[in-house]
């Protein structure tokens, strides 16, 4: 099977999602037992109270609604021409255990399939939102990249584009960082490299340690990337600007992401931070919100998370239109 029909199968995605797509605080609790029963052991294992874990229940499930609706909402592909001007840094991280074009979760998420390519979505959403930005920038209407969820090159209208959108994306100044493992890391150079990538590969900092297994492990890494440009006096040359914008493309993986400790000291203070949403497969809703508000209550046993989140914008939001 052609690569793009297995992401047009295995990526489903409806169109709108309603509160009963997600799991019940019922279903996660029965999941917690056993997560529990895994970390327990653990010398810095301390359950929260019943109350604790309810509340953030909670809150990661409005959470996780509000991220899923707004990447099924057209208009965060609309940019204003000043916002597209600013000084972009994109942030795409990925610890699937196979490669770019062929990502494998391995036994994490069982055999499931939708959990396969969700990694490979959200680095092309990347750099699709940076090709927006740039066509906006440039007065370029590069739109028709919005109307599939990954890139292509069997799309011949996405073609057609290639030389204006690579000079544009040159021309904008952009940058997009990818933390990812060996094999990812190799695999997307080797895509950026080819003369068919939309990307040009000197926008991109592909950053694959060895150690990278998990999202923790990738924090260091980035936080050194970030440390390396963020401009100061001793740093002239830096092109983190305290005016820069920093969009973290995922999906709902960012309610258990914005609460690490590690994330809350990885931004620079004042930055404008964003959550570019991606949205899940109609298969992975349940399954992917319930380990994901899991996990986070795991890294609160352990010491590693916060009960609430790093503040954020959240590109396409709905909740004030709906509320």
């Amino acid at each position: 099977m052609q690569l793009k029909e297995t992401l047009d199968r295995f990526h489903p995605t409806s169109p709108s999602i309603q509160t009963e797509d997600l799991p019940t605080h019922e279903e996660i609790n029965a999941l917690l037992k056993g997560t529990f029963k895994r970390i327990e052991s653990h010398p810095n294992f301390k359950k929260p109270d019943d109350e604790t874990i309810q509340k953030i229940i909670s809150n990661c499930l409005k959470e996780a609604y509000a991220i899923e609706a707004a990447a099924r909402n057209p208009e965060r592909w609309n940019i204003t021409e000043e916002d597209a001007k600013r000084q972009h840094l994109t942030i795409v991280l990925s610890a699937a255990g196979g490669t770019y074009a062929e990502p494998r979760k391995g036994n994490f998420f069982g055999p499931e399939w939708w959990s396969r390519f969700s990694d490979r979505i959200q680095s092309d959403a990347a750099a699709i939102l940076s090709i927006m930005r740039a066509g906006v920038a440039a007065g370029r209407d590069f739109s028709a990249f919005t109307e599939k969820p990954y890139l292509s090159w069997l799309n011949s209208t996405l073609n057609a584009l290639r030389a204006e959108v690579r000079q544009a994306l040159e021309d904008s100044g952009q940058k997009i960082v990818y933390v990812g493992t060996q094999l990812e890391g190799k695999d997307l150079f080797n895509v950026l490299r080819s003369a068919k990538s939309f990307v040009p590969k000197e926008l991109v900092r592909i950053i694959r340690p060895y150690t990278v297994k998990d999202t923790v492990t990738q924090l260091q890494p980035l936080a050194d990337y970030i440390q390396k440009h963020l401009q100061s006096e001793e740093n002239p040359d830096g092109f983190i600007t305290k005016d820069a914008v920093i969009t973290v493309v995922m999906s709902t993986q960012a309610v258990r992401f914005f609460r690490l400790k590690q994330v809350k000291d990885l931004f620079p203070p004042g930055i404008e931070l964003r959550l570019f949403p991606v949205a899940s497969s109609d298969p992975a809703l349940d399954p992917f919100t319930k380990a994901e508000i899991s996990g986070t209550i795991a890294n609160l046993a352990l010491g590693l998370g916060d009960i609430d989140p790093l503040e954020y914008e959240l590109v396409g939001d709905t909740s004030e239109k709906s509320s």
